[in-house]
């Protein structure tokens, strides 16, 4: 994919979303600049796009599920072979003196707007404030972040490691849940429970700030009635281990790599780096809540049995 451009504008709106990462930037910008006026979009594939950024494709595809959550891009096409994505930002084109190309003229490869001062539809309305005094101020909202960190990886979705960087962006849409939304958080960790209750709700929700969108919207309203009519029609299930842990702790996955330490080094004699297959992300649910079980099915018997029982498990996973 030839260029022939000097530069690539990136719109105030995705340059100042706070939801976004660099690297979601990056490849906003990188969509919209390949953007092919005859085929309606762009059409690299993410092998492509992984390569120029340097990414894994899992991580482009999860990138590009994000920025369709928010609305930022859609997929307009797909004939089994070669997808289509586009700008889902309608603004005009402005023209820019030595920073566009006959290229880019002809293509309309990225929409600048004209008005930078307008209000962008993506970014919250509330009144400027130091963001300092925000980051500050949300930090004894971090505890919401974990509690959904928690029940997304719980969940089902591919999930299943978050970085520890999300934790106070999240806090900081909690904070304006509260602050400007008019939540408590006692009303927020409710909410937070019935989402997770839900079939369809638990597979949407991945993000503080997509919480809030869709309870501001009104979307989340019915979630209390359902979850009153599935309680009147018979008991709440138990919870079982793994999910009271995850209740109880932030971070389930690291209390049980913790544990299986001090059990390793006590009884095999051996440092855990000296074994090849000992699990090296304790936020890894997809690995500790197996060897949870484990631990679970050996309480009261023999520890030497169950960490036999744990290498078998980690020696099967690894191949």
């Amino acid at each position: 994919m030839n260029r022939d451009f000097k530069g690539i504008w990136i719109p105030a709106e995705i340059w100042l979303d706070e939801r976004l990462s660099s690297t979601e930037k990056m490849l906003f910008a990188e969509i919209s600049s390949l953007h092919d006026p005859e085929k309606g979009g762009c059409f690299a594939g993410n092998e492509y796009l992984a390569n120029f950024l340097g990414l894994k494709e899992r991580q482009i595809r999860s990138n590009i599920s994000h920025l369709k959550s928010l609305g930022l891009i859609k997929q307009t096409a797909f004939n089994g072979r070669e997808r289509i994505l586009t700008s889902c930002l309608d603004l005009p084109v402005r023209e820019a003196e030595n920073c566009r190309s006959e290229r880019q003229e002809t293509a309309g490869l990225l929409h600048i707007r004209e008005n930078i001062e307008e209000k962008s539809p993506f970014l919250p309305q509330e009144p400027f404030e130091e963001k300092s005094v925000i980051t500050t101020e949300a930090t004894k909202y971090h505890y919401l972040s974990e509690l959904l960190i928690t029940k997304i990886k719980l969940s089902g979705t591919e999930m299943k490691i978050v970085p520890k960087k999300l934790i106070p962006k999240w806090a900081i849409d909690f904070r304006a849940m509260i602050k400007y939304d008019g939540k408590t958080e006692k009303q927020i960790e409710n909410k937070i429970d019935e989402v997770f209750a839900d079939e369809f709700w638990c597979k949407v929700i991945r993000s503080a700030s997509s919480l809030r969108e869709k309870w501001k919207s009104g979307k989340l309203d019915r979630l209390k009635d359902s979850q009153n009519a599935q309680e009147g029609q018979g008991a709440t299930k138990p919870l079982t281990p793994w999910q009271e842990l995850c209740r109880d702790s932030g971070d389930p996955g690291q209390r049980v790599w913790d544990k299986l330490v001090k059990f390793w080094e006590s009884l095999d004699g051996k440092t855990w780096q000296e074994y090849p297959n000992f699990p090296q992300n304790p936020s890894d649910v997809t690995v500790m809540q197996p060897i949870f079980e484990i631990m679970q099915e050996y309480r009261g018997r023999s520890t030497v049995e169950m960490i036999i029982s744990i290498k078998q498990y980690l020696e099967r996973k690894n191949g």
